[in-house]
């Protein structure tokens, strides 16, 4: 398992990664395709990066050309770092997804633990 890298530079994808484990997406019924969002209330998509900031400024919150269905995770649909940097709608293009699967940070293994006490 590899832990993702959040600098500014790389973390562009971070609303493409599930944090739980292969295992764990085996029986969610969240994780039953990459069109599927995780729940926000789920422990799992609890976002720990640094670059995470929830918004809920009108400029941001009802931005059009975000393209909010490349999201994984609900929470994302509401940060600032997603809204400014994740992908946005091109009528010129075919929808593709990208998709990083390298599990979660070692930061939210680390929080799952010390919530399961």
């Amino acid at each position: 398992m590899t832990t993702p890298d959040t600098n500014a530079n790389t973390a562009g994808v971070c609303w493409r990664i599930r944090d739980c484990s292969p295992e764990v997406q085996q029986y969610c019924q969240h994780a039953v395709s990459d069109y599927d969002m995780c729940p926000a209330t789920c422990k799992f998509a609890v976002c720990l990066r640094p670059e995470h900031r929830p918004t809920w400024d009108p400029k941001y919150v009802f931005e059009p050309n975000i393209d909010r269905n490349q999201a994984l995770k609900h929470n994302c649909i509401h940060c600032e770092f997603f809204i400014i940097n994740g992908p946005k709608h091109d009528k010129n293009k075919p929808k593709e997804l990208e998709f990083a699967d390298e599990g979660p940070s070692a930061e939210h293994l680390a929080y799952l633990e010390a919530s399961e006490k």
